[in-house]
């Protein structure tokens, strides 16, 4: 018998060949699996004398909530079976069989079938380059001893892994997969490699898939998690992954601790604020479409990022469920008046001159139209980069942790919530002395010797990025008609309120012995402004008291109208439309002579105030 397998092994025709010592024991004599010794894929202490009686994988990944891309999970005694799918690419079929170490393959189940991949676990070693999977493997499971090959470290953050690599304990390839499978770049071939969806199907890369760039050497196993689309759906990855060492208690522990966290933080944006501050993402990058130089790629609502600014509570302004391409000017007409820029991709820019240096349309006009660049309001994941520059930690521990993330983007949105934390990926830009910015960014506390004083504004009859494109010139017409400066006028957008009207929050820093205007001042101004939209709009004011709620409305002004009054009102109404069409005029040249002088007060005022940071 041991001579028969001596002679398959050399002529290289088995792929799976067991002796079995004959009796009731089950004990394995010898293994191999795709003609590698099973010594190479598994520890010694690991294969087990296989008894197909005992339950191998009594630690299940159940429940799985988030997870899209890994399907019809089945455990068995001594294998767990799940399928791992590619959105939109019915070509894409892979079924992983992660088998215990020491038993045989089960009935049905081939090596010849492509298709199909057996994986012996624990894994003794593994192939893997990107990041999120190696933080996942290596960090968050501990498995750092068993990760011994990557590609690159060039977008690594993690200094553990850095170290390990320092000391040899993780060889580099520095070049094509291939080189995973040379004995002479990496002594030992691993056990396993994590690959990408897209290179398993060798559509990105002209040398072939991983299977035929390694000539089917070694196994491997597509990393699905960057395709999932939620936050948390990415973070349970980590279930599959530790599938392959069977650490599958250390993985729930973390992620439902992780969904915890996460839960609390979205839930606290819901309860304790009531604003809906726009977005904008990514930037212009060289287009590879023929007669176009550069695009600015949108944030679709089917995606990882849209769900993460959902849930802090942001609104996005284009609602497609993929991403778009967008030309610079579309650019502009879409993103010029949202509020913060969140996820700049430069991670050496450290100012919002940076950033205009970094545009790359003709005669740099697109940036500096964007009022989240005037008003500094831009973020990049920069505050943990790897050695290189070139990577985030943002691709890498945020995959674990989205209510890190959360949390980051709960204190930049959200100032008025107080999250106790310093931010842990995002950098704030530092302002440009050459940009102005029209809508004020006001503390989240009023500068010393001063208070706030807020009204709720709604308003009927003009959709709101309508109304957040024409915020600044609505916020210098308030300051020029309450006689407030501009720098203490703060316009926010809060969740619409019923009946399709759009919630404003309206805050001016007064002294507090200083005059406050009533909420139907506030109310003629912006009604006279807002008519130049649309004459029939409609607007409600209401001013918040210390405690939050708004002021009652004057009973005497919804009470019923007399039929004298309605009349009045009818010819007011007529006199009103010549009186805007004046106010249009007067006003236009009005705020051309304020906004230059506005911007210099509001820099000197505030530069003694809080700053609204984490």
């Amino acid at each position: 018998m041991g001579a028969h397998t001596r002679n398959m092994a050399a002529s290289g025709v088995a792929a799976l060949v067991l002796v079995l010592v004959v009796g009731c024991s089950g004990v394995l004599a010898q293994q191999t699996l795709y003609g590698r010794p099973i010594e190479e894929l598994c520890e010694a202490q690991d294969i087990v004398e296989c008894d197909q009686r005992t339950n191998y994988f009594e630690d299940q990944i159940f429940p799985i909530e988030f997870i899209q891309r890994a399907s019809n999970v089945q455990f068995f005694n001594t294998f767990v079976r799940f399928r791992i799918t590619k959105p939109n690419d019915s070509s894409f079929r892979y079924t992983a069989i992660l088998l215990q170490c020491g038993c045989p393959v089960p009935q049905g189940i081939s090596e010849d079938d492509q298709d199909t991949h057996i994986i012996p676990v624990p894994i003794k070693s593994a192939y893997m380059y990107e990041t999120p999977t190696i933080y996942m493997f290596a960090i968050s499971l501990g498995n750092l001893d068993k990760l011994k090959v990557m590609r690159s470290d060039l977008y690594l953050y993690s200094p553990d892994v850095h170290a390990a690599i320092s000391s040899g304990d993780v060889m580099l390839t520095g070049g094509a997969h291939r080189l995973v499978v040379d004995e002479g770049v990496v002594g030992t071939v691993p056990a396993l490699a994590v690959v990408a969806l897209w290179e398993q199907l060798g559509h990105d890369d002209e040398e072939g898939s991983f299977a035929q760039q390694t000539s089917g050497k070694i196994q491997f196993i597509p990393n699905g998690e960057v395709y999932e689309s939620t936050p948390l759906g990415r973070a349970e990855w980590l279930k599959i992954v530790a599938l392959l060492t069977k650490s599958v208690p250390e993985a729930l522990d973390i992620f439902n601790q992780v969904k915890a966290r996460y839960f609390d933080a979205r839930d606290a944006v819901l309860e304790k604020s009531s604003l809906r501050p726009s977005v904008i993402t990514n930037q212009l990058f060289p287009s590879f479409e023929p007669g176009v130089s550069y695009t600015w790629s949108t944030t679709g609502k089917n995606t990882y990022t849209y769900r993460l600014l959902s849930d802090a509570g942001a609104l996005y302004r284009l609602d497609d469920a993929q991403s778009q391409q967008l030309s610079a000017e579309e650019a502009i007409a879409s993103f010029s008046s949202g509020r913060y820029w969140i996820g700049y991709a430069d991670l050496d820019s450290r100012t919002t001159d940076d950033v205009l240096a970094s545009d790359i349309s003709s005669g740099q006009f697109v940036y500096k139209e964007l009022d989240a660049a005037k008003c500094a309001l831009v973020y990049s994941a920069s505050l943990r980069v790897s050695p290189s520059g070139l990577g985030s930690d943002l691709f890498e521990s945020a995959v674990v942790f989205p209510d890190r993330v959360l949390l980051d983007l709960t204190s930049i949105l959200h100032p008025e919530i107080d999250t106790s934390r310093e931010l842990f990926y995002y950098r704030k830009m530092t302002p440009s002395d050459d940009l102005t910015c029209e809508r004020t960014v006001l503390p989240a506390v009023p500068a010393s010797g001063r208070i706030f004083v807020e009204y709720a504004v709604s308003v009927f009859g003009i959709e709101r990025f309508d109304l957040e494109d024409v915020a600044g010139e609505m916020q210098l017409a308030l300051s020029d008609g309450l006689d407030v400066p501009n720098f203490l006028v703060g316009i926010d957008f809060a969740a619409p309120v019923s009946g399709g009207g759009v919630m404003q929050r309206l805050r001016l820093m007064l002294k507090p012995s200083e005059s406050q205007p009533s909420a139907d001042e506030v109310k003629s101004f912006l009604v006279s402004y807002l008519s130049s939209m649309n004459l029939n709009v409609r607007v409600d004011v209401e001013k918040v008291t210390e405690d939050g709620n708004t002021l009652g409305e004057n009973p005497e002004s919804s009470s019923g109208l007399s039929g004298g009054a309605i009349a009045g009102i009818v010819i007011g109404s007529l006199v009103a439309v010549v009186l805007v069409a004046l106010f249009a005029v007067f006003w236009s040249r009005r705020v051309r002579s304020k906004r230059s002088s506005s911007s210099k007060e509001a820099r000197e005022e505030n530069s003694s105030s809080p700053e609204i940071t984490a």
